[in-house]
C-alpha cells in the first residue's frame, strides 16, 4: 500500500491511500481530511496503512 499527505489549509491535511485497481482497471484511492498538525495526519496515515481501515 502507498499513501501520501498534502497540506490543504493552515491546519488541514489530506491523506490519500492507494487501494489497488478496480474491475475497470482504474486506480482506486481513499481520501481523508485531518485537522491539526502534520504529525496527526502522519499518525492517521500509518493507522490506515497498517489496519487497512477504509
Amino acid at each position: 500500500m502507498k499513501g501520501s499527505i498534502e497540506q490543504r489549509g493552515k491546519q488541514s491535511w489530506q491523506i490519500q491511500v492507494y487501494t489497488g485497481t478496480g474491475p475497470d482497471g482504474k486506480p482506486r484511492r481513499h481520501f481523508e481530511t485531518v485537522r491539526g498538525r502534520k504529525g496527526d495526519a502522519q499518525r492517521r496515515l500509518n493507522e490506515l496503512l497498517v489496519t487497512q481501515d477504509y
